[in-house]
């Protein structure tokens, strides 16, 4: 059947096969989900590339592939260490020391390369711009399913986002979605005043139902679990936009989460989602795309959410936790600096074979002074199951 291979594809690094892999993984509770991701996820003016035919990771010891590692070290002031040598990092995985096979120190500067290419003449012309190396990538996902509808979210928040675009240099390449954003909408731009007037029409919709936005919407009506399907929605909306980000590119790619959190343990017949909050963390990792989570109540701020989600999200792709903090302008800031100056590592893991499990991942420098900012771990492909025969059509 061609969803299972589809599946099995997404796990061999087939990105933009991708997609379709993610909505058919597992059986969703109710037509509202698969309509939300049918609406997401298909995108036929973007399928003519096909990211994992030219970005196969190199191989090393008898077919081991390489692990790489974005690694954001800083030191006095934020600033960049700029340094280092392979022998300056520590590197464990699940407690084993690995030898760094790999190290490149990547630094994107504020000159734009060609005039003429600053201003983005189209989709196609802004994914070519965004596969660049000398181009930082951004998306802001605004989780409006997530954010509370008050003022006192809602006004710091766009200010915080407004200082950020503020601060883009000339070649930087923004997108902002939300959870029902189809791939083929997500557009890169570099006109602030077009993306502001997107920041200033942003409210939040938690727990709001009506009015609905689009069928999509409607149908989530026959759910249940609204907040199980929306919590779903937004997952897999997160990782498939991590997947066409990392189709874009090997070097980093950043997407800035702003949301309260979705939980992903509900008191549902149906279960947790567990498995969408793994896909997301794991399309962000095979990718390369750093997420930063901002969690726009600030310091005792009101509403519901879950930090432990957005922790996890963090902490698991390398970003910053902007979580219980009233610093989140300058945080932002931060978040911005890692992208302009980082090292990326890579070492073949000493352990014998693929086994589908999360590996976890320590990256320390010689020095005492610096802060190391990684990605904790990342799930391993499951090689037998990419060995086992395609299921057979029914």
């Amino acid at each position: 059947m061609h969803n299972a291979r589809r599946a099995q594809a997404l796990q061999g690094q087939a990105r933009q096969d991708g997609y379709n892999a993610l909505m058919s993984r597992r059986s969703f509770s109710c037509l509202a989900a698969l309509l939300a991701l049918t609406a997401l996820l298909v995108a036929p003016a973007l399928a003519r590339q096909d990211p994992a035919s030219g970005q196969q990771q190199p191989t090393f010891r008898a077919g081991v592939k390489l692990v790489r590692v974005d690694v954001s070290v800083t030191g006095k002031n934020d600033e960049p260490v700029v340094d280092l040598q392979a022998s300056d990092f520590e590197v464990e995985e699940d407690g084993t020391r690995q030898r760094v096979d790999t190290l490149q120190f990547v630094r994107l500067g504020s000159e734009p390369a060609r005039e003429e290419s600053l201003q983005i003449r189209s989709v196609y012309h802004g994914e070519a711009e965004a596969a660049r190396d000398d181009v930082r990538t951004y998306v802001i996902f605004l989780d409006d399913y997530h954010v509370a509808k008050v003022p006192a979210i809602v006004m710091p928040l766009r200010y915080a986002l407004l200082a950020f675009v503020d601060r883009l240099e000339p070649t930087d390449l923004v997108a902002i979605v939300d959870p029902l954003t189809p791939l083929s909408a997500m557009r890169f731009t570099r006109s602030k005043n077009e993306l502001k007037e997107i920041i200033n029409q942003f409210r939040g919709r938690m727990g709001e139902v009506f009015p609905v936005r689009s069928v999509v919407e409607e149908a989530q009506l026959q759910s249940r679990n609204i907040a199980r399907v929306r919590a779903q929605v937004t997952l897999t909306a997160l990782a498939a936009v991590a997947s066409r980000l990392g189709g874009l590119k090997e070097g980093r790619k950043t997407i800035v989460f702003v949301s309260q959190g979705p939980s992903t343990f509900m008191m549902s017949p149906d279960g947790d989602i567990e498995e969408d909050l793994k896909t997301a963390i794991d399309a962000a990792n095979r990718g390369n795309v750093v997420i930063h989570v901002m969690d726009p109540r600030g310091l005792a701020g009101p509403g519901y959410g879950s930090p432990d989600t957005l922790y996890r999200i963090g902490n698991e792709t390398g970003g910053r936790t902007i979580i219980g903090t009233n610093a989140i302008t300058e945080n932002l800031r931060r978040a911005a600096n890692d992208a302009r100056a980082y090292y990326l590592l890579g070492y073949a893991p000493t352990r014998a074979e693929d086994d589908g499990k999360f590996h976890k991942i320590s990256v320390k420098v010689k020095s005492p002074s610096v802060q190391v900012l990684d990605r904790r771990g990342y799930w391993a492909p499951d090689a037998q199951a990419q060995a086992a025969p395609a299921a057979a059509p029914r």
